[in-house]
Order: structure tokens, then C-alpha cells, then sequence
């Protein structure tokens, strides 16, 4: 795992904590991999630059990701307004439907959610080190990187408790965490199979409606009841702590999820292509 991959990993384990953590702890739930003395140097970096908060001294020296102002090293003032819209109480927001014309004015490879900097610094990121070589072929030299980052990353987004440790353990070895729902292991299992299809398929997929759902199969597949998986809902959904109200017509949601497809089809730029996808397949709650 390269350097970056694994701060990012060391921030994730504290995070995970409602707790302060000592070092032999922060190193118990991390991978194989880590030296005691990088994690510790790299703890006292993110303790310096305030994303760590650092108490106790020598033996007892306890580590704990920074909570205070942790939105404004991320977020642009404009976001920051909106983030602190949707914090606001339910009752002070007004209720949202869907909002076609804000779809309908998305040009493919005009618009673009990334500023042109953005889009270069993702392009020399994410630069493949064999020249050429093809996407399929590198994936599978990142692979058992590729699931468990993914994986881990992918299911905490929904509310699943697995740490990166307990996470990497249940993929490569099969080894439930203890203490976890059934559910959160079957959501991992499924992101492995999802990112597996995607690996496997790579040179000739293409974002498309029936790719969609076969995804939303892979990944709901025994947390969701067979009829549902991998099918357009029949029924409203609403999203807890929102007051959006997605769309109800199953004719309505087939068309709109087909006009998604077909618009991010026509982005070149793949990591737009990948962010419009994001917000508008979520958006959508198809």
C-alpha cells in the first residue's frame, strides 16, 4: 500500500473510535504492514497539523480524530452553507422532489462537477504504472488492495461497523468479526463480488441501464428480498434525516435511471463520468 494509502488508513482506525486510542491499539486494528515507529511519527504529524487530538504523556499518550473544525479543512465556504442547511432540524427544512431540470442541464463533456485542476490532479493520481498496460490487467495487480479498500470504504458509507482490519480479515480469510451483524458481513461478501464482476468484465463493460442493475444485484443480494434485487422499485422510499422525497412511479424511475445511463455514457472524462454517476444514481434512489 503506498504511503498515502496507508495515513489514510491509521486517520480511518481513529475515526472508526469513539474513543481516545493508545499506539499498541491503533496498531492492533490496523493491517500487517505497519512499523510502530512510522505510525508513531505519523501520529505526531497529524497531532501538529490538528487532526488528531493527542493527550496524555509517554505510556499513557492517548490519540483521537479531530472532531472540532474538521468540515472547514474540507469543504468550500459555498458547501459549508449547504452542509449547514442540511444540518439544520427536520421541521426547519423544506421538503425536496426530484429535480429534473437540474438533470436536463447537465452537458455531457461541457459541464463538469470538477474544476479543470481537479480533473488533472485525478489524472496524474490515478496514472497506471505499466505504461499502456490495460485496465483489467492493472486491476488485477491491485487486487486484494482494490477489495478490501473499496469494500471497507463502500460499506461504512452505509452504516457498516467493520473496521479496515476487521474488514481485510472477512475477505482474504473468510473470518467473521466478532460482535457484528450478519448483515454487515453479507454487504462486504457483496462489494467482493461486485468489484470482482467489475475486475472481470473491465475491457468490455460500459455504463449502461441493464449494468446498473446488474451491480445493485451483486451488492443487495441477500439483504434486500429476491424480488427487489437488481429491480427498479415498485414503491416510495424516503431518506432518513432528509426531507427529499424521491420519486414514486416505477415507469418514471425505469426512464429517468435509462436517461442517467445514457448521459453519463456520453462523458469522456472518466472520473466526471464516475461523480456524475455518483450523485445521480443516488439522487435518483431508483
Amino acid at each position: 500500500m503506498p504511503t498515502a494509502g496507508k495515513k489514510m488508513a491509521v486517520l480511518a482506525v481513529l475515526d472508526d473510535q469513539s474513543r481516545p486510542l493508545g499506539l499498541r491499539e491503533v496498531l492492533a486494528l490496523l493491517p500487517e504492514g505497519f512499523s510502530e515507529r512510522t505510525v508513531r511519527r505519523w501520529l505526531a504529524e497529524f497531532a501538529a497539523d490538528g487532526r488528531v487530538v493527542r493527550t496524555g504523556r509517554k505510556r499513557g499518550t492517548r490519540y483521537q480524530a479531530s472532531r472540532a473544525d474538521a468540515d472547514a479543512g474540507i469543504f468550500s465556504p459555498a458547501a459549508l452553507e449547504t452542509v449547514g442547511h442540511v444540518r439544520q432540524h427536520l421541521f426547519a427544512r423544506r421538503p425536496a422532489s426530484y429535480n429534473f431540470d437540474w438533470f436536463d442541464s447537465y452537458e455531457p463533456n461541457t459541464t463538469s462537477y470538477f474544476d479543470p485542476a481537479k480533473l488533472a490532479t485525478l489524472a496524474e493520481r490515478g496514472r497506471r504504472r505499466v505504461d499502456q498496460a490495460p485496465a483489467g490487467t492493472y486491476a488485477r495487480q491491485i487486487y486484494n488492495r482494490l477489495l478490501i479498500d473499496l469494500s471497507y470504504n463502500s460499506s461504512r458509507l452505509e452504516g457498516n461497523t467493520y473496521s479496515l482490519i476487521d474488514t481485510e480479515r472477512l475477505i482474504l480469510q473468510g473470518t467473521k468479526a466478532d460482535g457484528k451483524l450478519d448483515e454487515e458481513m453479507v454487504m462486504i461478501l457483496n462489494h467482493k463480488e461486485a468489484i470482482r464482476h467489475l475486475v472481470d468484465n473491465a475491457t468490455r463493460l460500459e455504463v449502461a441501464y441493464d449494468e446498473i442493475c446488474t451491480l445493485h444485484y451483486l451488492l443487495s443480494e441477500g439483504l434486500v428480498p429476491v424480488s427487489y434485487a437488481g429491480k427498479i422499485r415498485n414503491h416510495g422510499v424516503r431518506v432518513g434525516g432528509s426531507t427529499y422525497v424521491p420519486l414514486e412511479n416505477q415507469d418514471m424511475l425505469v426512464r429517468q435511471l435509462s436517461n442517467v445511463a445514457a448521459k453519463a455514457a456520453a462523458v469522456d472524462n472518466p472520473y466526471e463520468q464516475s461523480l456524475f454517476l455518483l450523485v445521480h444514481v443516488a439522487y435518483l434512489q431508483a
